[in-house]
């Protein structure tokens, strides 16, 4: 196994590029697209490779891979203030779902606000690449 296929992945579908986006959240920035996943991750092996040369090139450490987990079982214990579960309670009672259905809502909710901002920032970090060698 290459030392690049070491590294988690994660791809999502982009409307604006009409195409998917891979990004390795181990190394910052490192990103690239494809018109398929699988393209987008062959790319992304590249994307991997080039970072770490340029870093050691500039001398900077590069992060190890990070070990992700093989499986999950959808569970895990979950310790809070009584006061947090007191208005989280509240809020799921006043929304008329269980306390559950309402922290799951409550933890997508916010899961995609990360993932969009992961996503203007592709968006960004590519525009400011494409006008930087406009005007190369």
């Amino acid at each position: 196994m290459a030392d690049v296929d070491r590294y988690p992945a994660q791809v999502f579908w982009s409307e604006e590029d009409a195409g998917f986006i891979a990004i390795a959240p181990d190394l910052s920035g490192c990103s690239a697209f494809g018109a398929n996943q699988q393209k987008a991750i062959t790319e992304l092996h590249h994307a991997i490779a080039a970072w770490k040369a340029a870093a050691a090139e500039a001398g900077n450490s590069v992060p190890e891979p990070s070990q992700a987990a093989t499986q999950f079982s959808g569970k895990f214990p979950l310790r809070l203030p009584k006061s947090l579960h007191g208005q989280l309670s509240k809020q799921a009672e006043l929304d008329g779902v269980s306390l559950n259905t309402y922290i799951i809502y409550r933890l997508t909710s916010e899961h995609e606000k990360n993932v969009a901002s992961a996503r203007e920032h592709f968006v960004s970090d590519k525009m400011i690449r494409a006008s930087s060698s406009d005007r190369g």
